[in-house]
């Protein structure tokens, strides 16, 4: 199975092509069929994953490459790594892709283009899988870039809404600072070792030869160059991530399908930042200073966000602001200095919010594609199973219950070293639980059931078939996971949890009225206006590009235009003064044009021996 491996890239990217090719074709797959096909495919890449954490648990790490562009010296493989880390990664991407595959079935079901949703669906889980099994930074980066190009599609699926084109443009825009970054770090960190091992093997930078490129690099470069180049691959990592300042884009890619949300932007295109600095932490772990952005990237993320998504009204919003606080707890992880309970977490969290975006889901599907939480309410009369399953998904990311105590647990022990950092830590805990309870309570057990617009939407038995497949499927592993992961013990935060629970049922679930504070209710309600300043900054920018555009569109290239215009007439007029149709004139024009320009030649010579010695 390893020496066909290249498969979990391929299937998904075949069945795309298939998909594709079938459209252009004029023969459109049937939706029945696109989503057994799709489904098996994910079952597959599923199996081959599986398989490879079975194997790197007994045996070494296994890579296979092989080469792909060749530049004189300079050699550029492609291929396979597997390694614990990125079997893990593949088999959470995996599991949760056949999760949302059958959930897009009962979610997008009155779409007429549902071949090309899928299509979509399947490159991005192709590139995916490319990016986690990729042997070196090259591929990596490749893959990167395909992963982008496929968000953007995903996130512009419903292109003809000028919102959602608009969404997807803008975080395409943003991603392509963190791509250059990602770039500029690749060639530094690549010239730097092949200069000086004279290994131009190395010149790919292979994963399985990291500890000799850390060593080489350290010592090829001063300690600012290095921190430069650390930091580098941050920035890409944070903008990926979403992470402060760059967690706006999350927010803004909301206006995609939920089942995109689901994937995308709660447990995989989030999740490729982290796993960067994952891969690089050899490298990073020896620069102190980007160990500790790092670890203030992450507290400040999983504050401000925690407290964003406190107040807000829209149900998606609620869930992105928390997928960007949850994320920074995995570079909190990071920035001390554990790679493996990072790992940890993040496999725990893609299964949990994967799950809570599936059951928002249906609750906006239940109130007319409403997202305001406002206008919903007693979704647990509607949906028992969902509620419940959606209950599992907060105490698990409230650190409460199943595997996101234990998970949670894994980071805590990490804070213990100082009472200042448990603080954080509990405060941050704390909010989860309140926001998300939050969520349950006006969702799922509130009062505000008149507010339809217009009759509830009318689910099939084969809606509630698939509803239940999915979502139950990610319940069931989030209660398994915690079977598997060491054993969390109770504390202080435990017990804070809890009262926060109870606070937000007499908040949310009774007659309770809250007093707000305009201003710091404002600040949360808009993010910190960090979505406000890229606004800003974007009009500011792209006014000053336009003034530029017609300065140099006007004086310079107009400018060039007319002396050129000039310069002809005048030739013209000249040429034509010349035309006598006297053969000796002729000859004396030809004699003066010579003896001009090797004059020419000769002062320009003398000039610049005179000056520069040459």
């Amino acid at each position: 199975m390893l020496e066909n491996f290249y498969w979990i890239i391929l299937i998904p990217l075949w069945l795309a092509l298939i998909i594709i090719s079938a459209k252009f074709a004029g023969y459109n797959l049937s939706k029945k069929n696109t989503v057994i096909l799709s489904t098996l495919s994910t079952i597959l890449t599923g199996l081959y994953s599986g398989y490879c954490c079975f194997y790197t648990f007994f045996h070494a790490p296994v890579e296979s490459t092989f080469n792909f562009i060749k530049i004189g010296n300079l050699e550029f493989n492609l291929g396979i790594y597997i390694d614990s880390y990125s079997s893990i990664i593949g088999l959470t991407i995996s599991v949760i892709t056949f999760a949302v595959y059958i959930y897009s079935a009962f979610y997008m079901r009155d779409e007429k283009d549902l071949s090309r949703f899928y299509a979509l669906l399947n490159i991005f889980n192709s590139t995916m899988l490319g990016f986690i099994f990729s042997p070196n930074l090259f591929q990596s980066f490749i893959f990167w870039e395909l992963i982008g190009v496929a968000s953007y599609l995903l996130i512009g699926y419903w292109y003809k809404k000028q919102q959602a084109a608009n969404d997807a443009k803008r975080t395409f825009l943003i991603h392509i600072l963190g791509d250059m970054c990602f770039l500029a770090g690749f060639i530094i960190v690549s010239y730097c070792v092949t200069d000086l091992t004279q290994a131009m093997e190395l010149a790919s930078l292979p994963f399985s030869e990291l500890k000799i490129i850390v060593v080489t690099l350290y010592g090829a470069t001063t300690p600012l160059l290095y921190t430069i180049v650390c930091l580098l691959f941050i920035v890409a990592a944070l903008i990926k991530s979403a992470q402060f300042p760059a967690n706006s884009w999350l927010i803004n890619a909301m206006s995609a399908p939920t089942p995109v949300s689901a994937l995308i932007h709660s447990s995989t295109l989030v999740l490729t930042g982290a796993f960067l600095l994952i891969r690089l932490f050899p490298m990073i772990a020896m620069d102190r200073f980007s160990v500790f952005i790092i670890l203030c990237i992450g507290l400040i993320t999983a504050i401000i966000t925690s407290i964003a998504a406190m107040v807000q009204t829209n149900i998606k919003r609620i869930l992105a602001y928390s997928t960007s606080s949850q994320i920074g707890l995995v570079f909190v992880s990071l920035g001390l200095y554990s790679p493996t309970v990072a790992t940890v977490y993040l496999v725990a969290h893609a299964c949990i919010k994967a799950m809570l975006f599936m059951c928002s889901g249906v609750a906006i599907k239940l109130n007319r594609d409403s997202q305001n939480i406002i206008f919903m309410g007693k979704l647990r009369e509607c949906m028992p199973v969902v509620a419940i399953c959606f209950i599992i998904g907060a105490l698990s990311l409230s650190g409460i219950g199943f595997c996101g105590f234990n998970a949670k647990h894994m980071i805590s022990d990490l804070f213990c070293f100082s009472c200042f950092n448990s603080i954080l830590f509990g405060l941050i805990s704390i909010l989860t639980t309140f926001y998300i309870f939050r969520l349950y309570f006006i969702v799922f057990e509130g009062k505000n059931t008149s507010v339809f617009v217009g009759e509830p939407y009318k689910l099939t038995p084969l809606s509630y078939k698939l509803i239940y497949t999915s979502i139950i499927f990610l319940a069931v592993i989030a209660i398994g996971l915690s079977l598997i992961l060491p054993a969390g013990k109770f504390c202080i935060i435990y017990l804070l949890n809890v009262l926060t629970i109870v606070l937000c049922y007499f908040l949310y679930n009774t007659n309770i009225k809250l007093k707000k504070i305009p201003v710091l209710y404002n600040i949360a309600l808009n993010g910190f206006f960090i979505n406000r300043i890229y606004y800003w900054g974007e009009t500011i920018v792209y006014k000053y590009l336009c003034v530029t555009a017609s300065f140099i569109d006007t004086y310079i290239i107009g400018g060039v235009e007319y002396f050129i215009k000039l310069s002809t007439i005048l030739l013209s007029k000249i040429e034509h003064s010349l035309q006598t149709n006297n053969f000796q004139s002729y000859i004396s024009y030809g004699v003066w044009t010579f003896i001009l320009t090797i004059g020419a030649f000769i002062s320009i010579y003398t000039f610049l021996m005179q000056t520069f010695g040459v």
